[in-house]
């Protein structure tokens, strides 16, 4: 299904894409299905919107997970190795 996203973006946009980015709740997923297809946990959100310059309001921490589509040698910088977290 990725490659699809790809080969529909190249059709639409005229380029290709290189990674896929997937935004995924702590407390309800364990990421297990994006560690199993490669997926790559890179970082974790604060927990806060974008506009919530007070600090105010409280969301879901999410970890962000990025699928490489082009295979090169090239790996992003993984500050967050979540895969093993209890």
């Amino acid at each position: 299904m990725v490659h699809r996203i790809n080969v529909d973006w190249q059709a639409r946009c005229g380029h290709g894409l290189e990674w896929l980015e997937s935004f995924v709740e702590r407390d309800r997923f364990r990421e297990t299905c994006h560690q199993a297809a490669n997926w790559q946990c890179v970082v974790c959100t604060r927990g806060r919107r974008r506009h919530d310059r007070g600090h105010r309001l409280k969301i879901l921490v999410k970890d962000i997970c990025l699928y490489h589509l082009v295979r090169r040698k090239r790996q992003p910088s993984t500050d967050c190795t979540n895969w093993s977290r209890p």
